[in-house]
């Protein structure tokens, strides 16, 4: 994760988040009812600017992502 935040910064100039934990391993996913193998750690862009420069210029690998984009708006 810090890896990736420094390529954001290096390349992009995008400011992300310091990752932080979401789920805990061990913990208990209530949906699937299934058990965490590892921590699950999280960053955000957050700045209007950061996240258009993300948009525009890396996108998202998932297909439901990309096809949400042009809905997305920025505020």
């Amino acid at each position: 994760m810090r890896y990736t935040q420094y390529l954001l910064k290096e390349y992009f100039n995008i400011k992300a988040t310091e990752p932080y934990l979401v789920a805990r391993a061990g913990s208990i996913m209530d949906r699937k009812r299934y058990k965490r193998m590892v921590n699950v750690y999280r960053i955000e862009i957050y700045r209007k600017r950061d996240v258009q420069i993300f948009l525009s210029k890396i996108g998202f690998s998932i297909r439901e992502k990309q096809l949400g984009l042009p809905r997305r708006r920025i505020s």
